[in-house]
Protein backbone atom coordinates (compact mmCIF):
# COMPACT_ATOMS: atom_id res chain seq x y z
CA UNK A 1 0.00 0.00 0.00
CA UNK A 2 1.45 3.59 -1.02
CA UNK A 3 1.62 5.79 1.48
CA UNK A 4 0.06 9.41 0.36
CA UNK A 5 1.94 12.53 0.74
CA UNK A 6 1.50 14.87 3.16
CA UNK A 7 1.52 18.49 2.16
CA UNK A 8 3.22 21.13 3.24
CA UNK A 9 2.26 23.10 6.15
CA UNK A 10 3.36 26.73 5.34
CA UNK A 11 1.53 30.46 6.05
CA UNK A 12 1.15 32.22 2.21
CA UNK A 13 1.95 35.55 2.25
CA UNK A 14 -0.76 38.24 1.51
CA UNK A 15 1.16 39.53 -1.49
CA UNK A 16 -0.20 36.31 -3.32
CA UNK A 17 -3.10 37.50 -2.90
CA UNK A 18 -3.01 41.09 -4.04
CA UNK A 19 -1.49 40.17 -7.08
CA UNK A 20 -3.84 38.32 -7.95
CA UNK A 21 -6.87 40.83 -7.70
CA UNK A 22 -8.05 42.81 -10.70
CA UNK A 23 -8.22 46.31 -9.50
CA UNK A 24 -5.60 48.12 -10.39
CA UNK A 25 -3.68 50.64 -8.26
CA UNK A 26 -4.77 53.96 -8.65
CA UNK A 27 -1.91 56.27 -9.59
CA UNK A 28 -1.96 59.83 -7.56
CA UNK A 29 -1.05 62.43 -9.69
CA UNK A 30 -0.34 66.55 -8.97
CA UNK A 31 -2.62 68.69 -10.89
CA UNK A 32 -0.44 71.66 -11.60
CA UNK A 33 -1.18 75.11 -10.39
CA UNK A 34 -3.79 77.22 -12.52
CA UNK A 35 -2.03 80.05 -14.20
CA UNK A 36 -3.33 83.81 -14.07
CA UNK A 37 -5.13 84.10 -16.57
CA UNK A 38 -7.02 81.27 -16.09
CA UNK A 39 -7.83 82.56 -12.54
CA UNK A 40 -9.17 85.23 -14.06
CA UNK A 41 -10.92 83.36 -16.84
CA UNK A 42 -12.61 81.54 -14.04
CA UNK A 43 -14.26 84.54 -12.39
CA UNK A 44 -15.45 85.81 -15.45
CA UNK A 45 -17.49 83.00 -16.06
CA UNK A 46 -18.97 83.21 -12.77
CA UNK A 47 -20.70 86.38 -13.33
CA UNK A 48 -23.40 85.79 -15.92
CA UNK A 49 -26.38 87.94 -17.12
CA UNK A 50 -28.43 87.11 -14.70
CA UNK A 51 -26.09 88.24 -12.14
CA UNK A 52 -25.58 92.14 -13.61
CA UNK A 53 -29.11 93.85 -13.25
CA UNK A 54 -30.01 97.11 -15.20
CA UNK A 55 -32.05 99.86 -13.25
CA UNK A 56 -33.92 101.84 -15.72
CA UNK A 57 -35.27 105.30 -14.58
CA UNK A 58 -38.82 105.29 -13.41
CA UNK A 59 -40.98 106.99 -15.77
CA UNK A 60 -42.71 109.94 -14.57
CA UNK A 61 -46.36 110.89 -15.71
CA UNK A 62 -48.99 113.61 -15.69
CA UNK A 63 -45.90 116.06 -15.38
CA UNK A 64 -46.33 119.53 -16.64
CA UNK A 65 -43.59 120.79 -19.35
CA UNK A 66 -41.14 122.89 -17.98
CA UNK A 67 -40.01 126.20 -19.83
CA UNK A 68 -36.71 125.67 -21.21
CA UNK A 69 -34.54 128.70 -19.84
CA UNK A 70 -32.43 128.96 -23.89
CA UNK A 71 -35.33 128.97 -25.94
CA UNK A 72 -36.09 131.70 -28.21
CA UNK A 73 -39.05 133.42 -26.08
CA UNK A 74 -36.91 133.23 -22.91
CA UNK A 75 -33.89 134.72 -24.57
CA UNK A 76 -36.48 137.68 -25.99
CA UNK A 77 -38.27 138.24 -22.40
CA UNK A 78 -34.64 138.76 -20.90
CA UNK A 79 -33.25 140.93 -23.40
CA UNK A 80 -36.93 143.15 -22.89
CA UNK A 81 -35.96 143.33 -19.47
CA UNK A 82 -32.17 144.49 -19.67
CA UNK A 83 -33.61 147.38 -21.93
CA UNK A 84 -35.95 148.91 -19.65
CA UNK A 85 -34.36 151.71 -17.18
CA UNK A 86 -33.78 150.93 -13.92
CA UNK A 87 -35.82 153.80 -12.34
CA UNK A 88 -34.31 155.83 -9.41
CA UNK A 89 -35.77 157.77 -6.55
CA UNK A 90 -34.15 161.18 -6.74
CA UNK A 91 -36.70 162.06 -3.63
CA UNK A 92 -33.82 162.89 -0.92
CA UNK A 93 -31.40 164.44 -3.53
CA UNK A 94 -30.39 168.08 -4.34
CA UNK A 95 -32.93 170.36 -6.02
CA UNK A 96 -31.03 173.89 -6.46
CA UNK A 97 -31.94 176.00 -8.68
CA UNK A 98 -30.60 177.26 -11.58
CA UNK A 99 -31.24 180.33 -14.51
CA UNK A 100 -31.96 179.28 -18.26
CA UNK A 101 -28.27 180.91 -18.67
CA UNK A 102 -27.29 178.20 -16.52
CA UNK A 103 -29.05 176.01 -18.43
CA UNK A 104 -27.99 176.39 -22.09
CA UNK A 105 -24.33 176.86 -20.38
CA UNK A 106 -24.43 173.68 -19.72
CA UNK A 107 -26.25 172.32 -22.58
CA UNK A 108 -23.42 173.79 -24.61
CA UNK A 109 -20.95 172.06 -22.53
CA UNK A 110 -22.46 168.78 -23.03
CA UNK A 111 -22.58 169.15 -26.53
CA UNK A 112 -18.84 170.23 -26.85
CA UNK A 113 -17.80 167.32 -24.69
CA UNK A 114 -19.83 165.23 -27.31
CA UNK A 115 -17.40 166.68 -30.11
CA UNK A 116 -14.58 165.87 -28.22
CA UNK A 117 -15.78 162.13 -28.38
CA UNK A 118 -16.34 161.93 -31.81
CA UNK A 119 -20.36 162.13 -31.27
CA UNK A 120 -20.97 164.27 -34.01
CA UNK A 121 -24.55 163.36 -34.65
CA UNK A 122 -25.42 163.75 -30.81
CA UNK A 123 -23.29 167.12 -31.30
CA UNK A 124 -25.44 168.32 -34.14
CA UNK A 125 -28.65 167.09 -32.76
CA UNK A 126 -27.98 169.40 -29.36
CA UNK A 127 -27.08 172.49 -31.54
CA UNK A 128 -30.42 172.02 -33.35
CA UNK A 129 -32.09 174.67 -31.22
CA UNK A 130 -32.05 176.07 -27.72
CA UNK A 131 -33.50 174.36 -24.70
CA UNK A 132 -36.11 175.95 -23.17
CA UNK A 133 -36.18 175.81 -18.94
CA UNK A 134 -40.22 175.31 -17.91
CA UNK A 135 -42.06 174.83 -14.48
CA UNK A 136 -40.72 172.51 -11.89
CA UNK A 137 -37.51 171.69 -13.69
CA UNK A 138 -38.56 170.52 -17.09
CA UNK A 139 -36.58 171.07 -20.03
CA UNK A 140 -38.65 171.58 -23.64
CA UNK A 141 -36.39 170.83 -26.53
CA UNK A 142 -37.52 170.70 -30.22
CA UNK A 143 -36.33 168.75 -33.20
CA UNK A 144 -36.93 169.06 -36.92
CA UNK A 145 -37.99 165.33 -37.27
CA UNK A 146 -38.50 162.05 -36.06
CA UNK A 147 -35.11 160.71 -37.03
CA UNK A 148 -33.37 163.13 -34.55
CA UNK A 149 -35.74 162.49 -31.65
CA UNK A 150 -35.02 158.42 -31.95
CA UNK A 151 -31.57 159.20 -31.55
CA UNK A 152 -31.73 162.03 -29.34
CA UNK A 153 -33.52 159.45 -26.83
CA UNK A 154 -30.42 157.10 -27.26
CA UNK A 155 -28.50 159.56 -25.99
CA UNK A 156 -31.17 161.02 -23.48
CA UNK A 157 -29.59 159.01 -20.01
CA UNK A 158 -26.21 160.01 -20.29
CA UNK A 159 -27.62 163.84 -21.30
CA UNK A 160 -30.01 163.91 -18.63
CA UNK A 161 -27.12 162.32 -16.06
CA UNK A 162 -24.84 165.47 -16.95
CA UNK A 163 -27.56 167.54 -16.49
CA UNK A 164 -28.23 166.38 -13.07
CA UNK A 165 -24.94 166.52 -12.04
CA UNK A 166 -23.62 169.70 -12.82
CA UNK A 167 -26.61 171.96 -12.13
CA UNK A 168 -27.15 170.10 -8.83
CA UNK A 169 -30.84 169.09 -9.78
CA UNK A 170 -32.51 165.55 -9.94
CA UNK A 171 -35.54 167.03 -10.20
CA UNK A 172 -34.56 168.22 -14.04
CA UNK A 173 -36.94 166.02 -16.94
CA UNK A 174 -36.41 166.46 -20.80
CA UNK A 175 -39.39 166.52 -22.89
CA UNK A 176 -38.77 166.53 -26.93
CA UNK A 177 -41.07 167.38 -30.02
CA UNK A 178 -40.56 167.08 -33.19
CA UNK A 179 -41.68 170.82 -34.86
CA UNK A 180 -42.04 171.23 -38.67
CA UNK A 181 -40.97 175.32 -37.94
CA UNK A 182 -37.68 173.86 -36.70
CA UNK A 183 -37.32 171.36 -39.77
CA UNK A 184 -37.64 174.72 -42.06
CA UNK A 185 -35.03 176.72 -40.20
CA UNK A 186 -32.77 174.03 -39.64
CA UNK A 187 -30.69 172.88 -42.74
CA UNK A 188 -29.15 169.27 -41.95
CA UNK A 189 -27.85 168.13 -45.19
CA UNK A 190 -26.02 169.97 -48.44
CA UNK A 191 -29.52 170.16 -50.81
CA UNK A 192 -31.75 171.75 -47.53
CA UNK A 193 -28.27 174.13 -47.06
CA UNK A 194 -28.29 175.58 -50.28
CA UNK A 195 -31.94 175.86 -50.08
CA UNK A 196 -31.63 177.87 -47.28
CA UNK A 197 -29.50 179.95 -49.11
CA UNK A 198 -31.50 180.39 -51.98
CA UNK A 199 -34.77 181.54 -50.08
CA UNK A 200 -32.22 184.69 -48.44
CA UNK A 201 -30.69 185.38 -51.97
CA UNK A 202 -31.82 183.91 -55.32
CA UNK A 203 -28.92 185.01 -56.89
CA UNK A 204 -27.03 182.10 -55.53
CA UNK A 205 -28.77 179.48 -58.29
CA UNK A 206 -27.73 181.65 -60.63
CA UNK A 207 -24.40 181.25 -59.72
CA UNK A 208 -24.48 177.75 -59.49
CA UNK A 209 -25.76 177.29 -62.47
CA UNK A 210 -23.42 179.61 -64.33
CA UNK A 211 -20.28 178.12 -62.84
CA UNK A 212 -21.65 174.41 -62.76
CA UNK A 213 -21.01 174.39 -58.67
CA UNK A 214 -21.58 170.89 -57.03
CA UNK A 215 -23.27 171.25 -53.31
Amino acid sequence: MKKKKKTANYIIPATFFTSLSPVKKLEITKKPEPTKKEVLDNSLKKVTSKEIEITKPPILQNLKRRNNSLSLKSIHQKKEQQKKPIEINYENHPKDSFSDKDLEKTWSNYQKLQIKKGEKSMASILATSQPELLENFNIHFMLPNKLMEDQLKLGKPKLLKFLRESLNNYSITINVTVSETVEKKFAYTPQEKYNKLKEKNPHIKILKDTFQLDL
